[in-house]
């Protein structure tokens, strides 16, 4: 049983999701629903791999979007804060990718969904997300539930 705010090691939550050619989300930490306060931190974990190397660095994001698909937080960065991007990946590593993600201090009460995916900083372009055998699940990848609950 790991603490809030301390790292996770392994996946709690395995998907094994392909983004483009070579990419893969293996997983993430925690498992969900997140509860969380408006302005806190929500510790996150993405568990990266790539099949061969590739040749550009992609951008992670993640937003949290409301019930309606709205956007209301979002966080973009080269992986493991710009240590690890994409064209360093090694064949079958497995990249661990940490966020601190922030729940807006105005965010409203309620329930919202966090989303991650890769994107070409040059053209904006998202990867393509699909199964190990090859079915197309859009251009993100649905996470975790997070409540937003009032400030206590």
């Amino acid at each position: 049983e790991s603490s809030p705010g301390s790292l996770y090691a392994e996946p709690q939550v395995r998907l094994d999701l392909r983004l483009g050619e070579s990419l893969s989300l293996l997983g993430y930490s925690p498992a969900g629903p997140l509860e969380a306060q408006a302005g806190e931190a929500l510790p996150f974990s993405l568990f990266w791999s790539a099949e061969q190397p590739v040749a550009e660095s992609y951008a992670v994001f993640l937003q949290l979007l409301d019930g309606q698909g709205g956007l209301q937080a979002q966080v973009d960065a080269v992986p493991v804060g710009g240590f690890r991007p994409t064209n360093s990946w090694q064949a079958g590593e497995v990249i661990r990718d940490n966020y601190a993600f922030l729940v807006a201090a105005d965010l409203p009460p309620g329930e919202y969904q966090l989303i991650a995916g890769l994107y070409s900083p040059s053209t904006m372009e998202r990867l393509p997300v699909s199964t190990t055998d090859g079915a197309l699940l859009g251009d993100y990848i649905p996470l975790v539930r997070v409540v937003v609950v009032e400030s206590r």
